[in-house]
């Protein structure tokens, strides 16, 4: 089952949170512990030393071992975890723990087991005893042996502090978890209602009742980049439909043209008022060629974008093909007042065009249908130039230009649709707007590029780039 992306990013943050918690608690405790491990030792040996300057100074001032105070000072050392033993010089005991309460010394030894292993799992309690002499001015007056549990042992005060510094890390765990699934929610908030606004638009984009793109804040590039795409598409379906429309109503006025005419004669030759003669046949006959010429030209179009017609690839001379435009057209230039130029760039290869690799049929098509396009358009005396050139790289550069009136900016980015018309006039052509289309579907086919550009006014400027024969070489 799929994560919607909501759920996605909270646990991304509760995650992250909780691993973040997690190392800074684990520190915590690691420097916390290892502090109180440090404290803990150093106040054991500050502890003993500060009863054997008791002991010592005691016996100073008495000459001899009190045992009253000694009793005093030892249920106070059993108070604070230690277990006394005092002997004389001739290891005579004086004073014990753990005769004068060994019930006491007990309990006091199992309660620091379990609170320990309660709270601190890692220790290693072992009972010890240390041994220390007790001198005054040098002179021994006997011993002292202070037992244990070792090697470092919490009191109550040092295990509660534990417990509650434990205590604050799981309340800050906790609190820290919930701000983050509300940060969780409030960031995934931002970032998906723009989301599902721009998913919800577009599978209503073509549901004329559907209100337009909703906007929103927005704070991340790629999320306007969405919406921008969005609009883009948006821009782009509703130009779509316009072409669908003119391209019923230009299938419509292109057929119904010849229709209507070749319907008319025939009712007038059905009538008698026109008789029946070759002309009249030869008329009907042009007008269904036309009709046919028109289908032709889609079915071209649909069968080279399907890959139902496969090129075919071989060697020939392209600088030949294009000088062949000149006596293709012969007829219709001289109608125009037009004329054709063929001029060579500075880096042109004339053996890389001798030996053009590609489908002639098909590359004859796209010249044949840049020239038709001039003849139709460009305007009485336009001067058609082709400038053939290469790249550094030895890829083929041809600029098919001519000084007539170009395309109006607005138009430029859809000349290469298809059945698309800059000038709904030209209508008055043989043609349904599918030549430029044609051409970039073979060009592409054989891994080139075809571009426009122009300054109105100024002209028309197509781009051809092609690759070298080195690049099919490079893919056979």
């Amino acid at each position: 089952m799929k994560v919607n992306l909501k759920s996605q990013l909270i646990l991304s943050y509760v995650l992250l949170t909780f691993i973040i918690i997690g190392i800074i608690s684990f520190l915590v405790n690691i420097t916390i512990r290892k502090g109180f491990e440090s404290y803990t030792s150093e106040k054991h040996n500050q502890l003993v030393l500060e009863l054997i300057d008791s002991i010592e100074h005691d016996f100073s001032t008495q000459k001899s071992f009190d045992t009253q105070y000694l009793e005093h000072i030892g249920v106070e050392a059993i108070e604070k975890g230690l277990i006394l033993s005092i002997y004389d010089t001739d290891n005579i005991l004086v004073w014990s723990a753990m005769e004068h309460n060994s019930g006491l010394c007990e309990s006091m030894m199992n309660n620091i087991r379990e609170n320990m292993y309660t709270h601190y799992y890692q220790w290693n309690g072992n009972y010890t005893e240390d041994v220390f002499e007790l001198n005054i001015a040098n002179r021994n007056i006997g011993k002292i042996t202070i037992g244990y549990l070792g090697p470092f042992y919490f009191n109550e005060e040092e295990l509660y502090f534990l417990s509650s510094v434990n205590r604050i890390l799981l309340l800050v765990s906790i609190g820290s978890m919930l701000v983050a699934i509300l940060i969780g929610i409030l960031i995934s908030k931002s970032i998906i209602t723009p989301i599902e606004s721009v998913i919800h638009y577009l599978n209503h984009i073509q549901d004329t009742s559907t209100s337009s793109l909703p906007k929103h804040s927005y704070h991340s590039q790629e999320i306007q980049n969405l919406y921008i795409s969005a609009l883009t598409l948006e821009q782009r379906i509703h130009e779509q439909e316009k072409l669908r429309k003119q391209l019923t109503q230009d299938m419509a006025h292109e057929i119904k043209t010849p229709l209507t005419s070749i319907q008319g004669q025939l009712e007038a030759m059905i009538d008698g008022i026109f008789p029946l003669t070759t002309e009249r046949i030869h008329s009907c006959y042009e007008e269904i060629i036309r009709i046919k010429s028109l289908i032709q030209e889609v079915e071209a179009l649909s069968s080279i974008e399907n890959d139902t017609v496969l090129l075919n690839f071989d060697y020939f001379n392209l600088h030949d093909l294009v000088l062949e435009l000149s006596t293709t057209f012969q007829t219709s230039l001289l109608e125009q007042g037009m004329s054709i130029h063929i001029k060579y760039g500075s880096n042109y290869d004339a053996e890389s065009y001798t030996n053009f690799y590609g489908d002639l049929d098909k590359m004859k098509q796209v010249f044949f249908n840049l020239t038709s396009n001039a003849i139709k358009y460009a305007g009485t005396g336009t001067k058609i130039v082709i400038q053939l050139d290469n790249d550094t790289k030895g890829n083929y550069m041809i600029h098919y230009l001519d000084n007539g009136p170009g395309v109006p900016e607005k138009d430029i980015p859809f000349i290469f649709e298809r059945f698309y018309r800059a000038d709904l006039s030209r209508s008055g052509h043989m043609g349904i707007g599918i030549g430029l289309t044609l051409a970039k579907t073979i060009i592409s086919k054989h891994s080139g590029q075809i571009s426009y550009q122009n300054t109105l006014n100024e002209g028309a400027h197509f781009l051809i780039s092609l690759p070298s024969v080195t690049f099919f070489n490079s893919q056979q």
